[in-house]
């Protein structure tokens, strides 16, 4: 059992078809249908009821959802661990764009982003001007 087939496995179960899951992670239609097929022998149980038109998980597949999600997340929390991904980012973030985009986009993204970094302080420019960034600092 390989981790691409786990992600696929989860991204069917979370958009509801194997063609959806497939372009999500980049698969060929033939890939993730061999993957899948793959998956479901090496655990012993169907997965997934298929029909033309829809995909939904069997009993088995409910069962095995949770625990699928705790290797996922189980794997990457290690892999963080180990590259230094943990580490919290902190400092001064400048970041200068037009006003428009910066109230469209930005803004309404900034409370969540400082919940996952409370160390960053944020020095942001919104202006339509054309700024030199450099003498501007």
């Amino acid at each position: 059992m390989d981790i691409l087939s786990l992600r696929f496995f989860l991204r069917i179960a979370a958009l509801g078809g194997v063609t959806a899951a497939a372009q999500d992670l980049s698969l060929s239609p033939a890939s993730a249908s061999a993957r899948l097929v793959k998956l479901e022998e090496t655990i012993g149980v169907r997965l997934f009821h298929r029909t033309t038109r829809a995909v939904s998980l069997t009993t088995d597949g409910e069962a095995f959802l949770p625990y699928a999600q705790e290797m996922i997340e189980t794997l990457e929390t290690g892999l963080s661990a180990v590259k230094g991904q943990d580490a919290n980012a902190e400092g001064i973030l400048r970041i200068t764009m037009p006003g428009s985009f910066g109230r469209m986009y930005i803004i309404p993204a900034l409370a969540k982003f400082h919940v996952r970094h409370p160390l960053v302080n944020l020095d942001l420019r919104l202006s339509d001007e054309v700024l030199d960034v450099i003498e501007g600092a």
